[in-house]
């Protein structure tokens, strides 16, 4: 079995999947985390799906609705980044699936407490 890398963030255990066909246009990568509503259950089974899009720019957007609703209307898109767990997860160093324009002057959300690859998802 391939090994799977999941994140654990705001308690929550997410599946990651880089998904294939990129860079393509502007998009240069986009990451899908699955929220596991129960570990041992089959992926997709009701879980929320989130993709995070890496652009050119190094901005990046996330598809979760605290990005749709809040983040997204931010001007600055570096602050709006900071503010969405999902992008910080993926960006974050021992993730390193993405990378990010300098940081700016704001309080992110937290970072993932715990990053592991694992052939079976694992309870935190």
């Amino acid at each position: 079995m391939t090994p799977q890398l999941y994140l654990h963030i705001a308690g929550n255990v997410y599946a990651v999947q880089v998904l294939p066909g990129f860079p393509r246009g502007n998009v240069r990568r986009v990451v899908r985390l699955t929220k596991r509503v129960d570990l041992f259950s089959k992926p997709d089974a009701g879980d929320e799906i989130y993709d995070v899009a890496a652009f050119a720019s190094g901005l990046a957007e996330c598809s979760c609705p605290h990005w749709i609703f809040r983040c997204s209307k931010e001007p600055d898109q570096r602050v709006a980044a900071a503010r969405c767990k999902h992008i910080l997860s993926v960006a974050y160093p021992e993730v390193g699936l993405i990378s990010l324009p300098e940081p700016v002057d704001v309080k992110p959300v937290a970072a993932p407490a715990k990053v592991e690859v694992v052939d079976e998802p694992v309870p935190f």
